[in-house]
């Protein structure tokens, strides 16, 4: 019988267990902290056994979030692992959650302050890489909000595209050479005609 002592040290141990698999996502965030754009590298990790997808316990205390970025990635692991149970012989067909952190992509140090909803596109596409066992491709960068009802999949616009964009360019040159922002995939080398481009319907996953 597990006793009431022993259930926070069955938690404590899945929080820090061994991932599946773990892939690396860039993002477009806001800094809270700075009040700008940047871009970061979102370490997405799928973990065996049921529950939601939460932070790495390791940087609880040093990267602090907002309900609004803690929703996006609780929502984009459940999309990616409805998505992927479509696919023969991937994780998805196992019970798993996820697990997460954000850290800046020169010096591996987690962010201090991460809010907003426009990393669940990137995490969502992180995250079916790694469930799907599909490649992630690290020159492609997801600047989107994601909504899952209904089993359904789709990209959002999301605020403050054109900072986002201009960061990419200036910080991500030779690391990223594809945006994917709402439904548009577009090369990097004319990513200034994305930010007044025609929005078009494209389902997932078949730009990946």
């Amino acid at each position: 019988e597990t006793t009431g002592l022993s259930r926070p040290f069955d938690a404590l141990a899945q929080a820090f267990a061994t991932p599946l698999k773990m892939v690396r996502a860039p993002a477009a965030i806001v800094d809270r902290d700075e009040a700008g754009a940047k871009v970061a590298t979102l370490e997405l990790e799928v973990m065996e056994g049921e529950g939601p997808a939460h932070q790495h316990p390791g940087d609880m205390f040093s990267t602090v979030i907002n309900d609004t970025f803690k929703t996006a990635m609780s929502t984009a692991f459940a999309a990616a692992y409805g998505l992927a149970a479509q696919r023969a012989g991937s994780l998805a067909q196992r019970p798993c959650h996820g697990r997460w952190r954000i850290v800046d992509p020169t010096t591996g140090l987690p962010f201090q302050s991460v809010g907003g909803p426009s990393a669940g596109g990137a995490a969502l596409y992180g995250w079916y890489s790694a469930l799907s066992g599909t490649v992630c491709d690290p020159g492609i960068i997801v600047i989107a909000e994601i909504q899952f009802e209904d089993a359904m999949v789709a990209l959002k616009p999301t605020s403050g595209v054109k900072e986002k964009v201009t960061e990419v360019a200036r910080s991500a040159v030779g690391r990223i050479d594809r945006i994917v922002k709402t439904r548009i995939l577009v090369r990097f080398d004319s990513y200034r005609l994305l930010i007044g481009a025609v929005e078009e319907e494209i389902v997932f996953p078949v730009i990946w």
